[in-house]
This record gives structure tokens, sequence and C-alpha cells, in this order.
């Protein structure tokens, strides 16, 4: 062991500097490894955040693509101008007990026929036309035996205009063509269209045939005639749909139909005093 002059122990000191910095040298040589291990983990997080960012765009696309083929899986007549037919109908057990009855009119039932009885008071009240037919010589007793029909007769009214006080003829907008169609005929095609459905070309067709030809209304006219009417019902259609909207039950149902050789839906908006037709494209 060496010694200073004043007694001090050198070699000591020596080796613990020795030891000092070989400690942190060590220590140093560990910092500068976990630095390149930082660096590698850093790196792996960059990646994992980009695998990450990757995966929510995808998972994002696919929640978009599952909510769209649910919405068309649940699409029916209610929520869609899908067609009735074209819904899923579920399956509903019949949990009916039988009755033992036989189909038709029950026993006890009044039974609806026509009468003779009801038939002659009609006749009385001038509410039915009455037209008789002798079969075999028209004298003494006879038995009644009636036939309830309809007839379809062409009627031309001539309406007759004459010269006022004035020297004038006073003649109505309404009736400025010379011929025109009554609201009779006007009324029964635009039911026909409207209420029945029926297609222009197939209503012309009826209501020709069924005045024997004497009659020839053209599409144009007839779709004239259902403009007109929506034309003056505008009013009562609003009133209708805002009866509708506050109703507490309204039923609603579909058909399908062709118009201008496209395939539209008719939809039915009812309760069960108000109806509401309505077209849309399928």
């Amino acid at each position: 062991m060496v010694y200073t002059s004043n007694g001090e122990k050198i070699m000591s000191k020596v080796n613990y500097n020795n030891d000092i910095m070989k400690q942190l040298h060590e220590v140093m040589k560990k910092c500068d490894g976990l630095s390149d291990e930082i660096k590698e983990q850093k790196e792996t997080i960059k990646n994992l955040e980009h695998r990450i960012d990757d995966l929510e765009t995808e998972n994002q696309k696919l929640k978009e693509d599952n909510d769209r083929l649910r919405k068309q899986i649940n699409n029916d007549s209610n929520n869609s101008s899908k067609p009735p037919s074209s819904d899923i109908k579920p399956n509903i057990p019949n949990n009916r007990e039988k009755s033992g009855k036989l189909p038709g009119a029950q026993k006890g039932h009044k039974a609806q026929f026509l009468n003779k009885k009801m038939v002659e008071e009609k006749i009385k009240n001038k509410e039915y036309e009455h037209e008789i037919i002798n079969i075999g010589a028209p004298c003494g007793k006879y038995v009644s035996k009636y036939v309830l029909d309809i007839k379809v007769a062409v009627v031309a009214k001539e309406y007759r205009f004459y010269l006022d006080e004035y020297g004038k003829y006073n003649i109505p907008k309404e009736f400025q063509p010379n011929v025109q169609y009554g609201n009779e005929l006007k009324t029964i095609c635009s039911i026909l269209n409207t209420e029945g459905i029926v297609a222009i070309d197939r209503l012309t067709d009826f209501v020709n045939s069924i005045s024997h030809g004497k009659l020839s209304v053209s599409h144009g006219s007839a779709i004239n005639f259902v403009k007109a009417l929506s034309k003056k019902n505008k009013t009562l259609i609003e009133t209708i749909k805002t009866k509708l909207l506050n109703a507490e039950l309204m039923n609603t149902d579909a058909t399908t139909a062709r118009c201008n050789n496209k395939n539209i839906c008719v939809r039915n908006y009812s309760t069960k005093k108000y109806t509401l037709l309505v077209a849309t494209l399928r």
C-alpha cells in the first residue's frame, strides 16, 4: 500500500476511480443498447398504428356494406316502393279451433235475395224504369216475373241558347266547344281509372264497347277527364292527406301496374273513412 507524506492511501483512490469509470462505461453501453431497442419499439409501434388505421378503414367499409345489405333485406312494401307480393310472409300458425259448421249461410242467418215486393215498390217510386214485355195474348189474368238489368244508351243532350233582350247569346264558358262529353261519361272513366286502376287503353275499349261502337272516346280525352278531376280535387286531396296523417290507425297496401311502358306501384293509404291512391315508379 502506498501512502503520501500526510499518510493518505493513494492506490486505494486510484482503484476506486477505475471501478467508477468501468461502471460508467457499462451503464453507457447499456444505454446505447436501450436506445437501439427503443428505436426498434418505436418503429414497431409506428407499423402497428398504420395497421390499426387500415383496419379501421376496412371496418368502416364493412359496416357500410352491412348497413346497406340490411336495408335491402329489410325493405318491404311498408317502407319502400316494393309491391306487397315481394314481402317475406311470416309463417303464422293457424290456432283457430274447428267450429264444426258447414260452409255457407248458417242457421238463423237472414238470407238476402231479390225481392219482388221491393222491385214493385221501386217501380212505384220511379226508382226503376219500368218496361213491360207481354208473353202471350195480353188479356185476362197474368203472372209477373221481373228481370233486373241495366241499359247503356248514348244520349245527345242539345242545349239551345236563345238571344237575350240585348240580342246576345249568353253561353257559359264550359259550352264553348260545339260538341263535348257529358259529366256521367267523364265520371265513369275517372272512377275506372283512379279507383278501379283500369289502364287508359282498356278503359276506352270498354266504354266504346258498352256503347256498341256508337262512341269513340280517345286516349287523350280519357286522360283529360282524369286530369280535370284531379285539378278540381286538389283541396279535397290535401284534406284527405291531413286526415290520414292524423289518424290513429292507417292501413296501406300496393299493387303493380304499367304506365307509359314502365312498371309502377300504386299504393293505397286508407282508414275507415278516407282512401288515397298514390302512384310511384318501382
